[in-house]
């Protein structure tokens, strides 16, 4: 399998002036959960890739188990806030010390062919699960798998579909 047939090739997006009324009304119309809001947000020939970023936190998660959901949760404030390109090793590295790895450490284990295969079966994983958008929710349990939900749902919808999914 090939990354080509993995990703998404087209991102539904809206201006920043549109208001929330017509933002709400084209997410439903296009079935989707979220739109990208652009506005030359990214600078000139940014290529938003996530792989890096999938893989950083592949890569801590190995050496810091308990600290995997702290970092993916950094490197999406350091990409969404702070404007740091995610895409680059030493931002991921020098993130990951926050969290009392190396970098050199840390480098080590992103470049390593494991982690690059564990990755990669991520996203074939995902693929296979059909996992195209975002939020997307999926309960398992041994060989018992389930798509709660592909797409925005209440608290309340998703307690509920939770709750009969446990219950059967």
């Amino acid at each position: 399998m090939k990354f080509l047939e993995l990703m998404t090739t087209h991102v539904d997006s809206i201006s920043p002036d549109v208001s929330l009324r017509a933002a709400a009304r084209k997410m439903q119309e296009l079935g989707v959960g979220a739109l990208a809001i652009v506005d030359a947000a990214l600078p000139e020939g940014f290529i938003y890739d996530t792989e890096p970023a999938c893989r950083a936190v592949i890569s801590l998660g190995e050496l810091r188990p308990k600290q995997i959901f702290s970092y993916f949760s950094a490197i999406q404030l350091a990409f969404y806030i702070d404007q740091n390109n995610v895409t680059q090793p030493h931002i991921l590295a020098n993130l990951a010390t926050q969290y009392g790895v190396a970098e050199q450490e840390f480098l080590h284990n992103f470049h390593s062919d494991a982690a690059k295969h564990k990755i990669q079966m991520h996203f074939q994983s995902t693929y296979q699960a059909s996992v195209r958008g975002f939020p997307s929710l999926a309960l398992q349990q041994g060989n018992r798998h389930e798509f709660i939900t592909r797409g925005y749902q209440t608290r309340e919808a998703l307690m509920e579909k939770i709750d009969a999914w446990l219950a059967a």
